[in-house]
């Protein structure tokens, strides 16, 4: 598979995985809205790739994918959806992969945004609040990647959550019928 089918393939499991949670958290009654720069003019994507020179240009890359609210208390969640395929998940012992950077940026920029991953294995969806998140416990390796740029190795042991521990109205049902309508 050449890069730029793996390139697509990538594109469309995350679209999936977003599509998942967004379909769970919409079921369960929370207003989910846009936000990622993906959402926004294009253009800006165009002229800023590839420069990280600019803290702007930093910020704005890794604007997280979703404010989610709660209609009734107008609460706003910051998520940012990644989407995982794993051998299976074990709460001490996962690990997960993230492009160099990444969860810093994160903690950086976003800090009070929490990453929930879409899994193909049980529990199929987590959440990790990244203001938990200790770079000295949690951080575990840099690896190289087979084109010669860098990707990271994090555990989130203690911090991971089901879904329904950060987002209160997710209910099994409502998790049920968003897998079954998401085919997930």
């Amino acid at each position: 598979m050449d890069s730029e089918e793996c390139w697509a393939e990538s594109k469309a499991k995350e679209r999936v995985g977003q599509n998942f949670i967004k379909s769970i958290l919409e079921i369960s009654g929370y207003k989910v809205m846009n936000f990622g720069i993906e959402n926004h003019n294009m253009q800006i994507i165009k002229m800023i790739k590839g420069n990280y020179e600019s803290e702007t240009n930093q910020r704005l890359m890794c604007m997280p994918d979703y404010v989610v609210v709660d209609p009734e208390t107008n609460k706003a969640e910051l998520i940012e959806v990644k989407y995982r395929h794993i051998n299976e998940f074990d709460w001490k012992e996962t690990s997960l992969m993230f492009k160099y950077r990444t969860i810093h940026n994160y903690m950086k920029y976003w800090k009070d945004t929490t990453l929930v991953f879409a899994l193909n294995v049980k529990p199929f969806c987590i959440c990790v609040k990244m203001n938990e998140i200790d770079w000295n416990v949690h951080f575990k390796q840099k690896v190289e990647t087979g084109n010669g740029k860098m990707d990271e190795v994090w555990n989130f042991s203690g911090l991971y959550k089901l879904i329904n521990d950060i987002f209160p109205k997710v209910t099994s049902e409502s998790f049920s019928k968003a897998r079954e309508i998401s085919h997930f």
